[in-house]
């Protein structure tokens, strides 16, 4: 897996890596119990979206 690219701002960040073939995503984040906005729940819901189109 490599790093591609962060998003969000503050606390409210993600970050997505890929595999070489960009056949999968790993999506790390902070833990999304706890004071997590909509915004940032409506992003990753986005680039999940994108990956699999």
């Amino acid at each position: 897996m490599s790093f591609d690219k962060q998003y969000g701002n503050g606390k409210q960040l993600f970050w997505t890596h890929y595999n070489s073939d960009k056949t999968k995503l790993v999506i790390h984040t902070r833990q999304l119990s706890a004071n997590v906005s909509n915004d940032l729940l409506k992003e990753i819901a986005n680039e999940i979206r994108n990956f699999t189109k």
